[in-house]
């Protein structure tokens, strides 16, 4: 079960891209985009990575 991040920034961060990485995979699979948008399953720690092989 999740546990609740409290103050950390470190936790917020990483539950936060992982919030945002999930609404935007759920966005290209539902607008057919090619490669589910070339999205991570997981979210990159490099803020730069664009995920694309």
């Amino acid at each position: 079960m999740p546990t609740e991040p409290g103050d950390d920034a470190e936790v917020l961060k990483k539950a936060y891209a992982t919030m945002t990485l999930s609404v935007a995979r759920a966005m290209a699979k539902r607008l057919a985009c090619e490669g589910d948008g070339w999205l991570t399953a997981q979210p990159s720690p490099d803020p730069a990575y664009a995920g694309k092989p």
